[in-house]
């Protein structure tokens, strides 16, 4: 019996899913940022050309989807501010990250139209990448809590907890936008992959919890807040559904009490052993720079050695420099070169300069330095395009389970609109990633012709093959030349450190003299 073909979309869901949560090679100065987009990449190419030789259907018509149309109006206005950028190679890198981005959307919603049944599969996948993301993270906490439990030592999340994801943050923020996926596997699953998907999304929210991540915790307040204003206005649509249950007293307390019921426990049991200093020293940071704003930006302040001030900092440059270039921008990767101009100062940290931002930890703020204004409306267009979508599909979906899906997209998709606010998902991979697929999912939802399913148009194929085999050259390079840096920038380290140590040596000596 001959062995079924894999379809493109099961390649690229195995790949993306199954394999990239693994992909993590400590040689570059991202460890996974660039790799995985050059992955990404050549993916496209190769199937782009099996779609080829598979003579498959496809359509070119994407100027009739306001999300895709959008997106590429996005990527016209970066290709604009490319013509200001200082380092031009940071620049065009940064640009075909965006075009990769829009050929993988592209290609995404037209596999999902011509393979229907992929939509429900596609969240089992994400949920295995979250599985996969919270285990390894689950090993990196061993060695704290062996440590704790031993010595007696504080429990403290500083950077030694991030998965794959290079930060944890960026581990919290890809947890709270793939957290929905999850959910609907457990919910509309009926095999034993849905218990699978409830310990998934159970570790998850624990590891959110623990964590520290205010932008995640932030995410996941509004995501709450939106699922019970959404679920009252359109209850009747959930009425048939597997979520109807939410709707009953008796498990809303249960659930209550049980989400409650984790946190204290942990506070309780463990109040000497977690360090919680994080969150209360932010908080009065904020409660200090509300109640006397004009003294933030102070000179030399003590009270400013925290991040919320590094936050508000360099909000205020980047407003500087947006309104030095307002319609386009400043030119593509050039923030973080132009925001030192604007000055640093206010804490130890920037008047010393030790640290070296390189985003303003905002997305929006980013956008609208690189590519001004119209690039700002551009993207809040993408975005608000595919939240007015989600809402028409769930209306007029008749399928109980889509609805579900659906409304639970809108919750992935809210998270990523508020992580945005705090940090940049939109510029790492697995969090863009998701965003993507959740968009391909609504739009292949969307009513559409049968004819527009049925046009071939080989000379798009082959033209967008073309770029992409460009774009993963320079991808390529781009990774080699990181490997370069990061063995420059240890060897430079090591430089230091026996310089320090030589020194040291030294003034013991004339010391003892």
């Amino acid at each position: 019996m001959p062995l079924k073909r894999p379809s493109e979309t099961s390649i690229i869901c195995f790949f993306l899913f199954g394999l990239l949560p693994f992909v993590y090679l400590p040689v570059s100065q991202d460890p996974e940022l660039t790799l995985r987009y050059f992955m990404l990449t050549v993916l496209l190419v190769s199937i782009g050309i099996l779609m080829i030789f598979r003579k498959l259907p496809i359509t070119t018509h994407f100027w009739k989807e306001p999300v895709l149309l959008t997106f590429g109006g996005y990527l016209v206005v970066t290709i604009l501010s490319l013509t200001k950028t200082i380092n031009f190679g940071d620049g065009v890198y940064e640009l075909t990250k965006i075009m990769v981005c829009f050929f993988f959307l592209l290609l995404m919603i037209q596999l999902l139209r011509n393979r229907p049944d992929w939509i429900s599969k596609l969240p089992l996948f994400v949920t295995f990448a979250a599985f996969a993301f919270s285990i390894i993270g689950l090993f990196q906490f061993i060695p704290m809590i062996i440590d704790t439990l031993s010595h007696g030592t504080v429990f403290a999340i500083k950077n030694n907890v991030t998965s794959t994801l290079s930060n944890k943050n960026f581990f919290a923020e890809t947890l709270v936008i793939a957290l929905p996926f999850s959910v609907y596997t457990f919910i509309c699953h009926k095999s034993y992959l849905r218990w699978g998907a409830l310990f998934t999304a159970i570790i998850s929210f624990l590891l959110i919890l623990i964590i520290q991540s205010a932008s995640a915790y932030f995410a996941i307040a509004i995501q709450i807040i939106v699922a019970i204003f959404f679920l009252f206005i359109y209850r009747k649509l959930f009425r048939n559904t597997a979520l109807f249950i939410l709707y009953k007293t008796r498990f809303l307390v249960f659930t209550a009490i049980a989400f409650l019921i984790i946190p204290v426990s942990i506070l309780v049991f463990f109040p000497d052993k977690i360090d919680y200093s994080q969150l209360p020293r932010k908080w009065v940071a904020i409660k200090a720079y509300v109640k006397a704003p004009d003294k933030i930006f102070e000179k030399d302040n003590v009270k400013n050695n925290n991040s919320v001030y590094d936050r508000l900092f360099l909000a205020r440059n980047s407003i500087l420099m947006a309104k030095e270039n307002p319609i386009l921008g400043n030119g593509v990767a050039n923030w973080k070169i132009l925001y030192p101009k604007f000055g640093l100062y206010g804490n130890n940290f920037m008047s010393v300069g030790t640290l070296r931002f390189e985003h303003p930890h905002n997305d929006y703020l980013l956008v609208l330095c690189e590519s001004g204004i119209l690039g700002l409306l551009s993207w809040l267009a993408f975005l608000s395009f595919i939240l007015i979508t989600t809402v028409r599909n769930i209306k007029k979906s008749e399928h109980p389970d889509i609805r579900i899906l659906l409304f639970l997209l809108l919750l992935s998709l809210i998270s990523f609109v508020c992580t945005s606010l705090f940090g940049y998902p939109k510029e790492r991979f697995f969090s863009m990633l998701l965003l993507l697929c959740l968009t391909a999912i609504i739009v292949a939802l969307k009513e559409t012709k049968p004819q527009t399913l049925k046009s071939s148009n080989k000379i798009f194929l082959f033209f967008s093959v073309g770029i992409l085999i460009t774009i993963s050259w320079i991808h390529l390079e781009r990774y080699r030349s990181e490997i370069y840096v990061n063995a420059a920038l240890l060897q430079q380290k090591k430089k230091c450190l026996f310089t320090n140590a030589t020194t040291n040596r030294k003034s013991k000596k004339v010391l003892s003299k």
